[in-house]
C-alpha cells in the first residue's frame, strides 16, 4: 500500500512550470506554504534556457507585448527589466528555390519585448520566494481522488508512491497531461474531452539556436529576421543580449515531429537537423555563420512531460485557448486546471500563464 507524507495540505500545486510557481509563491504570501509536485527534475516547465558565456538563451517562450498586466506586475516586483527585440535592418525572404530577397526596414515582430536574463530570470525569481523543499522534483501524480475530507494524490516519486492529502488542487501542467491523471471518481464527459482536445502550445515544435561571437549580421545590415520557404527553418531572429555578446540567431523549425524523426533515421542521427539548420543560416548570413560557439537543437516533442503523440502534428494557427466556464469549478471547487492553455484572452503565453495563477489564488480563502 502507498505511504503517505503524514501531513493534510490546504493546497498543492502539480506543475513547477510558470503558473504553478506563480500560484506557490502568491500563496506564500499569504502564509500558506502549497508543496508544488514537479515530474521533471528541474524547475520551469516549458521554460528551459541554454547558458553560453555568462547568458542564458531561451529555448522556450522568449517574447512578453505591452499591455500585459500580470507580466508587468512580476517583472516590476523582481526588478527584471525588459528590451525590444532587436529589429534594426533588412528581413531576408527565403523562396523554396533557395533564392534570398531582402526586405529593408520590415520588423515581423511589431513590438515584441525580451525579459533581460530571459524568461528563466521570472522562475528563478519566483523559486526564490519559496520555502526550502517546498517544490519536490521528480514527483509525477499518477492518480487524483475526491474524498469526505478533500482530495488524495497518489505520487509516483523517486523513492516509491505516496498519498498526499489536500484541501485543494491546482492542475498546473497542460490539459492533456491532466487528462492522463487517473481521476476517481471519472471526471464529467466534458471536462474530459476538454482536456484531451486542447493543444498544448508548442508541444511539436522544435528550436534550433546558434551563439557567435559578434553580430556579423548586423554589420551586413541585417535584423537577424528571415522567413524561410526552403528551411528546415521556417522563422529566424536575432536572440542576442541587448548589450554586448555573446550574440544569437535561433529559428522555429518547418519540419514537423513526424518530418524531424523521418530525417534522423535516414540521415545519420539528430545531428543531421542540426548541421542542415546551420548551413541554412550560411545560405541566409554568409560563412561566418558557419562559425558558431555552440549550436543546440530543442525538440519539445520528445519531452514526455511537455507533448503526448496528439500533440505531434502541427499547428495551424494560435489555438482558441480558455476553459469554457461552465467547466471551470470541477469537484466542489477543490480542483483547479491553472495552465496558460486554460486562459482565454491570453492562452499559451507568458501572461496566459500568470493570469490564470492570479485567478486561482483569488479563490483560496
Amino acid at each position: 500500500m502507498p505511504a503517505t507524507d503524514g501531513q493534510h495540505y490546504d493546497v498543492v500545486i502539480v506543475g513547477a512550470g510558470l503558473s504553478g510557481l506563480a500560484a506557490a509563491a502568491a500563496l506564500a504570501d499569504q502564509g500558506i506554504e502549497a508543496p508544488v509536485l514537479e515530474a521533471r527534475n528541474r524547475l520551469g516547465g516549458r521554460i528551459l534556457s541554454f547558458s553560453a558565456g555568462g547568458y542564458d538563451f531561451d529555448l522556450g517562450p522568449s517574447w512578453i507585448w505591452p499591455g500585459q498586466p500580470h507580466v508587468a506586475g512580476l517583472l516590476a516586483a523582481s526588478g527584471i527589466a525588459v528590451f525590444p527585440q532587436y529589429a534594426t535592418g533588412a528581413l531576408l525572404h527565403q523562396l523554396a528555390d533557395g533564392r534570398i530577397e531582402r526586405h529593408p526596414g520590415f520588423g515581423p515582430m511589431g513590438n515584441a519585448l525580451r525579459i533581460q536574463g530571459g524568461p528563466g530570470a521570472l522562475i528563478q525569481a519566483l523559486s526564490q520566494r519559496l520555502a526550502p523543499e517546498q517544490v519536490r522534483l521528480g514527483h509525477t501524480v499518477r492518480t487524483l481522488e475526491k474524498t469526505a475530507n478533500g482530495l488524495c494524490l497518489g505520487v509516483a516519486t523517486p523513492d516509491g508512491t505516496v498519498q498526499i492529502s489536500a484541501g485543494a488542487v491546482a492542475l498546473a501542467i497542460p490539459p492533456r497531461l491532466a487528462s492522463k491523471i487517473a481521476f476517481t471518481p471519472a471526471l464529467p464527459s466534458d471536462i474530459t474531452r476538454f482536456l484531451e482536445q486542447t493543444p498544448t502550445w508548442m508541444a511539436g515544435h522544435a528550436k534550433f539556436l546558434a551563439i557567435y561571437d559578434s553580430p556579423f549580421w548586423r554589420e551586413q545590415g541585417l535584423s537577424g529576421d528571415a522567413i524561410s520557404r526552403k528551411g528546415p527553418l521556417a522563422e529566424i531572429h536575432d536572440i542576442s543580449p541587448p548589450e554586448a555578446g555573446p550574440y544569437a540567431l535561433f529559428g522555429f523549425v518547418g519540419l514537423d515531429a513526424a518530418q524531424r524523426t523521418a530525417l534522423a533515421e535516414t540521415a545519420g542521427g539528430p545531428s543531421a537537423l542540426i548541421d542542415a539548420a546551420q548551413q541554412q543560416l550560411v545560405e541566409l548570413f554568409g560563412d561566418h555563420a558557419g562559425q558558431a560557439q555552440a549550436l543546440k537543437l530543442q525538440d519539445w516533442s520528445r519531452e514526455p512531460f511537455t507533448a503526448l503523440e496528439s500533440d505531434a502534428a502541427p499547428l495551424g494557427q494560435h489555438p482558441a485557448y480558455g476553459m469554457p466556464l461552465h467547466l471551470a469549478d470541477s469537484w466542489s471547487h477543490r480542483l483547479s486546471f491553472i495552465a496558460t492553455e486554460t486562459s482565454r484572452e491570453h492562452g499559451g503565453l507568458i501572461e496566459g500563464a500568470l493570469e490564470r495563477a492570479g485567478a486561482f489564488v483569488a479563490t483560496i480563502p
